[in-house]
């Protein structure tokens, strides 16, 4: 079964039309959001910076403050070895 030259073409115009209306209407939506893109870009970028030192200076806060709290560790005494007791050199 053949379709027919016109049918063919009238569909392709058709796609045609529906084509440039698409990229129409994205060209004039892009235009009017593409400063809220823009501004969405630049806030991750600032972000992808900040927030390592942000959470640096949380960890060192944190740990600053649990230092002063009473600790379950246990401090370790030094001892002095004697070289003789072990048949030192």
């Amino acid at each position: 079964m053949q379709i027919g030259g016109d049918v063919v073409r009238e569909r392709a115009r058709w796609s045609g039309c529906g084509l440039l209306v698409g990229l129409f209407i994205g060209l004039i939506v892009g235009w009017m959001l593409h400063s809220v893109i823009g501004v969405i870009v630049r806030v991750g970028v600032v972000l992808l910076f900040v927030l390592p030192f942000v959470a640096a200076l949380i960890f060192l806060w944190s740990s600053r403050r649990a230092g002063t709290e009473s600790s379950s560790v246990q401090e370790a005494t030094w001892r002095d070895v004697d070289d003789r007791s072990t048949g030192g050199v």
